[in-house]
């Protein structure tokens, strides 16, 4: 996942250049990541996650002065709208977040009135098929056509893809 940020972090600095952009880090875990962004790339950085133990371990370990980190169930609109109120991102970092949300379209949609810039990442359908036994946790996995649909229906337009076997400078 380290590296995943390390990409998410690249991109924001290409398209942001010296401006440094507020960014929300989604599903973002006990925080590593989120410290990754508020380190090298963010006038601030938010992260979110639905578990609040993991909220408090990131609070505790990796909470810097420009972040903050709060509890959010992403596929719930009231948790989302209660921990965000008004706040508009100049990026948005969702790393293997989407498939766990039942409802990846109105996530989707949230994500689009809150940023034009979105860097994140999903299972591939065609290299690790979705199989609930195996993924009790993911409500699917997509295939590159879905992704860049679901996407486009937001106004996104995808301008890089990676996969983990890609060397990425």
């Amino acid at each position: 996942h380290r590296e995943r940020y390390q990409f998410a972090i690249n991109k924001i600095q290409k398209r942001c250049g010296e401006i440094k952009p507020t960014v929300l880090d989604c599903a973002c875990g006990v925080g590593y990541g989120t410290m990754m962004i508020a380190d090298q790339v963010a006038r601030h950085a938010v992260g979110m996650d639905i578990a609040e133990d993991a909220i408090e371990v990131a609070n505790r370990c990796y909470k810097k002065d420009n972040s903050d980190f709060r509890v959010c169930d992403l596929g719930n609109e009231e948790s989302w709208n209660a921990a965000l109120t008004d706040e508009v991102f100049g990026a948005i970092v969702s790393i293997e977040t989407i498939e766990h949300v039942e409802d990846a379209e109105a996530l989707i949609k949230r994500y689009a009135e809150r940023t034009d810039f979105l860097v994140g990442s999903v299972p591939n359908e065609v290299f690790v098929p979705w199989k609930k036994e195996q993924h009790p946790f993911h409500f699917r996995h997509y295939t590159r056509q879905q992704f860049t649909d679901l996407l486009g229906d937001y106004g996104f337009k995808i301008t890089c893809w990676a996969t983990q076997y890609d060397k990425i400078p």
